[in-house]
């Protein structure tokens, strides 16, 4: 439980530093004292939020969102792609600067991209890789290779002798 704790903190970590040196990496209009300072926005979708890691994550990025005032709201995909590209669409022409995405579907979610990159949003995708990456700023994972790897280390380390697995999914 602690290496997933710690999993999700570094994930989200790494989100909020993307969306933060997108930011500082793009062009601010010049201010005036005449307008008022514009609220980032901040989409949040997910293949499904049942998932526990990925409700740690989303509520990670609300909580830094709230922390740092900006607007954030989400959306889950609950594993329909059609669904998940109409709650995009949503957000996006709701006016949001930022989509973290975890995609349902790595090549079904290319019409969200193409309408991000039409408006000038910055897709931040992790955990699951959009087919395209070109059209997304950051793409943030775990290797689950290495973690696979790790996990058995650790139980032929406690239990040398062998013994039944269970896999609970």
């Amino acid at each position: 439980m602690q290496i997933y704790r710690r999993v999700v903190a570094v994930v989200v970590l790494i989100v909020v530093l993307a969306m933060a040196l997108v930011a500082c990496g793009s062009k601010a209009p010049a201010e005036t004292t005449a307008a008022p300072k514009a609220t980032v926005k901040v989409g949040f979708t997910a293949m499904n939020l049942t998932d526990p890691f990925q409700i740690a994550v989303r509520d990670t990025v609300k909580a830094r969102c709230e922390e740092m005032g900006w607007e954030f709201q989400s959306g889950d995909g609950n594993g329909d792609n059609a669904k998940q590209i109409n709650l995009c669409e949503d957000m996006i022409n709701g006016g949001i600067n930022y989509l973290v995405l975890c995609p349902v579907s790595q090549d079904g979610i290319l019409p969200v991209l193409e309408l991000c990159k039409e408006k000038g949003v910055t897709v931040i995708n992790y955990d699951s890789a959009c087919a395209d990456q070109d059209l997304v700023a950051c793409y943030i994972a775990s290797d689950n290779y290495s973690a696979g790897k790790l996990d058995a280390e650790f139980l032929n380390e406690k239990y040398p002798e062998g013994g039944e697995l269970m896999i609970i999914n």
